[in-house]
């Protein structure tokens, strides 16, 4: 079952790649062809959706995915957690949006008054689309979930490029974001047209709402720790200069936060898992996602951290450098969170829902007021340090628990893992800044050194080459190349 957690979690990271690749070429062709100030309206705009959407998108969301993947379901609960979570979302959907078109009006938050009703189509849409994407998960069907998010992301960067370009501006952008989510559920419905949910008996599902309250709130705090910082620059600094401190702000969000979502994306394939063996073994895929996003994600946040303005300049015009210093704090920042996510995940599918949603408030609570107090002194470098120094705050409560609870965490495997993300760091902070291709192949470069530390200071071993590599396909060449790969890391292995 590691291997099959390993798959899909594989399966899902790439995908994930591939989208955020995608969604970095969109963020990017808008800070090209949008003024930073149009710019910083998009990334408040985004900011506001993305907390509102956490209602829709995140809370029923995880519930389904965790009833239908335990072991005890069968089909005919199956499809009644799916009907019942599908009709209370879409209800949910139409009291946010209620909402948010009360708190944008009074606030004056969205500057574009044409973006309301298409953030409004937006989530209607997105709470059909979380329940079946859902759904795909909780039936380990990670390509079909792959696949749809896949087509909707493609589709989102296409069609919102195409309409900036001709000149609709942040409308155009959104434009993109309704016509993407509206293919992508177009795509769920058709994978999952084998499940039929409506035939089920019985009218609703309560333990649909027995989780939903511990787990928005879990997943709200976490969505405002992502959000509220960009918001009190927006809120806390001179009117004047608001949407132009909010562009830098979301040129460094846009590189920094990336790790972050590639820890999701893992805890994803791996969720379902640990709530199928919550009463047994679920500490084993949690150590194994700790472990893989120690080495292989918090990585790219070393980089970032150590040399931000080469990031900066290998992504966007120069006109953003001045995001650069804000930018290393908030990759430090993006490095814990990965880490707290993890941890709440790993709770929450053992079934300890609500540890985890009073960390996460403690913590948004705790950034809320050191934004109140940084931001109108240190700008958009405060707003970074307000992030870093609430998620190291629930890293460590988290972390303490965690450890309270499972006592799986093994110091060598940290100690070796701090060798090669020091190598890393010391190859970043020697890095010179350069013309984008020099600087390409300098990170290739410092990439593969890195990954050949992994071995060298034993953070990988045969064992984990046969998990990662087992997710290949089957046939002559992906034997060989397996085969090489694994004699390498034991003759590495066995340097010292």
């Amino acid at each position: 079952m590691l291997a099959t957690a390993a798959q899909g979690s594989i399966i899902l990271v790439f995908t994930y790649v591939i989208i955020l690749a995608l969604n970095y070429l969109f963020n990017l062709g808008l800070g090209w062809l949008l003024s930073p100030a149009q710019y910083g309206i998009y990334g408040v705009a985004i900011a506001i959706l993305e907390v509102f959407s956490i209602f829709v998108t995140r809370v029923l969301g995880l519930t389904t995915v965790k009833l239908i993947a335990e072991a005890d379901s069968t089909i005919e609960k199956k499809a009644l957690i799916f009907k019942s979570s599908l009709i209370t979302n879409l209800l949910v959907a139409v009291a946010v949006s209620g909402l948010f078109f009360i708190v944008t009006y009074f606030f004056k938050l969205v500057d574009e008054k044409y973006l309301i009703p298409m953030v409004i189509a937006i989530l209607l849409v997105s709470s059909l689309n979380s329940i079946y994407f859902s759904a795909l998960i909780g039936f380990f069907r990670f390509k079909g979930r792959g696949i749809a998010e896949l087509l909707g992301a493609v589709m989102k960067v296409l069609s919102g490029v195409f309409l900036v370009y001709l000149g609709f501006g942040v409308i155009g952008a959104f434009g993109g974001y309704v016509l993407g989510i509206v293919v992508s559920l177009v795509v769920a419905v058709f994978l999952l047209r084998d499940f039929k949910f409506w035939k089920s008996s019985g009218r609703f599902d309560r333990r649909v709402l027995t989780y939903a309250f511990p787990v928005l709130v879990a997943a709200l705090m976490m969505m405002v720790m992502q959000n509220v910082d960009i918001l009190g620059i927006k809120l806390l600094t001179d009117k004047t200069q608001a949407n132009q401190l909010a562009g830098y702000y979301q040129a460094a969000l846009v590189i920094g936060r990336f790790p972050l979502y590639l820890a999701a994306a893992m805890m994803v394939a791996v969720f379902p898992f640990i709530s199928k063996f919550e009463r047994g073994g679920a500490s084993t895929y949690a150590n194994l996602a700790i472990k893989y996003a120690t080495i292989f994600i918090l990585p790219i946040s070393v980089m970032v951290a150590f040399k931000p303005e080469a990031f900066i300049r290998l992504l966007f015009p120069d006109v953003y450098l001045q995001a650069a210093p804000a930018l290393t704090v908030l990759a430090v920042g993006t490095g814990l969170m990965c880490l707290s996510l993890i941890l709440m995940r790993t709770f929450q599918g053992v079934g300890q829902f609500r540890f985890p949603a009073l960390v996460m408030s403690g913590a948004v609570v705790l950034q809320i007021v050191l934004l109140s107090y940084l931001v109108p002194r240190l700008g958009i470098i405060g707003a970074a340090f307000s992030g870093a120094i609430a998620s190291l705050a629930s890293l460590i409560i988290l972390g303490y628990a965690y450890w309270k609870q499972f006592r799986m965490v093994k110091l060598k495997g940290i100690l070796t893992a701090i060798l090669s993300l020091g190598v890393l760091a010391i190859m970043a902070s020697f890095m010179p800044v350069c013309g984008r291709p020099a600087t390409l192949v300098i990170l290739v470069a410092m990439v593969i050194v890195y990954t050949l530390t992994l071995p060298l200071f034993r953070s990988v071993t045969e064992r984990d080459t046969d998990i990662l590599l087992g997710v290949l396909p089957d046939n002559r060449w992906v034997r060989k190349c397996s085969l090489w790969a694994k004699q390498v890391v034991i003759r590495l292995n066995n340097v010292f």
